[in-house]
């Protein structure tokens, strides 16, 4: 390369070229030719935009370098905050420990506590009847028919309502603990639109189930005569032929079992002796008993199918109450007892029929006969009956079932006087429809009839309805 152009390339950098060396610029532009000129200043334009962008490079690094270190003394004034908070907070924290600790906690209970489950029903009854009865109560059943005939009564009651709670546990070694409580508004006692509650189960039970051996304590069904009739009628069978009610009683029971799910029941129970013993004489109501009322049955339950169990039972009862002609006068001892047998039978699945026959002396406290059927006054002897009843159930279908069913309760006639009623028997027939489990509709008719010993006999034809809301 001539000498002078060399020189001026390498001089380039420190000032104008042309203006330092004119000469080469002429010369290297006349030995080389313009296109070879062109050529090298593209080659200076593009070395000296690599210098420059490696500059700006650096001048963005050091930049960016600049905020990075401003974020982190960011970040590590934010950092001190929250060690200077979370130091305060486990100051709270050990002084609320302090506190906690100076207190000492309460003591756990010894016992677990039962599980309480409340339950009931709201209920309004209507009746109509063609003829006067001697209770115009529409949830009750006539005790008798007068003889007064075209005396039509119309009644409303919500006297059926009722409400209960069912206790479970805790246990009691190795025996389960349970208990109810139940009322409803049948005591006799307040007006038509303002029952008064009567209590109608109060008890404890313990059941030991590996030893098939229970005690109940307190007051519920009697032992005897446990079936009861699907009726609208409170007690539609009492005094036409169910006997049995509820009283305070010691109640055991034993079985044994002879099957996966068939078993051999033994209950016995000593009872209150509830009257009363109406006197005439004295126009009072006299109860009186030395020693409780003994009741036992045996019963054999066996399964069909699904969850229904047939049962048949033998029963028994035997008491005495006292009965004075005056109240100056001394007590004489009458005899109180019953032998009975009972029957729940599934005869189909849909197809149930209950049963229940007796006969005995003195069961006025039973619901055998009425207070003035209890004693002969002459002769100073319990009034002998013979009574029973039967229902057919059919159903349920959709929520609907049906019931057909009688009862009689037919005294001996050589015990009674004359004016005494010597036979009460119904006939009924009835169905419930329930849309679901809380709501429950029925309809029923039934016919009651009163014999009496030398008088007109009584009628009645009663048509009742029921709607009952369960919860």
């Amino acid at each position: 390369m001539d000498p002078d152009i060399s020189a001026a390339l390498q001089q380039s950098a420190g000032g104008p070229f042309i203006t330092r060396h004119p000469t080469a610029l002429l010369t290297f532009c006349s030995h080389k030719g313009l296109n070879e000129m062109m050529n090298q200043l593209t080659m200076i334009a593009f070395f000296m935009a690599l210098f420059i962008g490696k500059a700006l490079a650096l001048d963005d690094t050091s930049t960016e370098i600049e905020r990075l270190k401003a974020e982190n003394a960011l970040l590590k004034q934010r950092v001190q905050q929250l060690e200077m908070a979370v130091g305060e907070i486990r100051q709270m924290l050990g002084k609320s420990e302090a506190v906690t600790r100076a207190v000492p906690p309460a003591p756990a209970p010894l016992y677990p506590k039962p599980s309480v489950q409340l339950y009931g029903q709201v209920e309004m009854d209507t009746t109509y009847d063609t003829n006067q009865i001697n209770w115009s109560d529409p949830s009750q059943a006539p005790s008798g028919i007068a003889t007064i005939v075209n005396d039509e009564d119309f009644n409303l009651s919500a006297a059926p309502s009722r409400i209960g709670m069912r206790v479970q546990g805790p246990a009691v070694g190795s025996a389960e603990l349970s208990g109810k409580l139940e009322t409803d508004f049948f005591s006799g006692a307040g007006g038509p639109n303002s029952p008064h509650l009567r209590l109608r189960h109060a008890f404890m039970k313990m059941d030991w189930l590996q030893k098939r051996f229970g005690i109940l304590i307190g007051q519920t069904y009697d032992v005897i005569a446990p079936l009861q009739t699907d009726s609208i009628n409170w007690p539609l069978e009492n005094w036409t032929g169910d006997v049995g009610y509820r009283r305070p009683q010691i109640q055991v029971s034993q079985w044994f079992q002879t099957g996966r799910r068939s078993r051999l029941l033994f209950q016995g129970a000593f009872c209150r002796s509830i009257g009363p013993i109406y006197n005439p004489k004295t126009s009072t109501e006299d109860l009186d008993a030395g020693l409780p009322t003994i009741q036992g049955r045996m019963a054999f339950e066996w399964p069909l199918g699904g969850t229904q169990t047939n049962g048949m039972g033998l029963w028994g009862h035997w008491g005495q109450e006292k009965f004075r002609q005056s109240p100056n006068e001394s007590a004489v001892d009458l005899k109180s007892w019953s032998i009975g047998m009972d029957a729940n039978l599934f005869l189909t699945p849909q197809l149930r029929l209950m049963t229940e026959l007796w006969k005995g002396a003195f069961v006025n406290a039973f619901q055998g006969d009425l207070p003035v059927l209890t004693v002969n006054q002459g002769r100073l002897l319990g009034v002998q009956s013979t009574g029973g009843w039967a229902t057919l159930t059919m159903g349920p279908w959709n929520g609907l079932r049906f019931n057909i069913g009688g009862g009689f309760d037919d005294p001996l006639n050589q015990d009674l006087n004359k004016g005494d009623r010597s036979l009460t028997a119904t006939y009924f027939g009835n169905f419930f429809y329930d849309p679901n489990a809380s709501l429950e509709i029925g309809l029923e008719l039934s016919h009651w009839q009163t014999r009496y010993i030398d008088k007109t006999e009584g009628d009645d034809f009663r048509l009742q309805n029921c709607f009952i809301y369960k919860f």
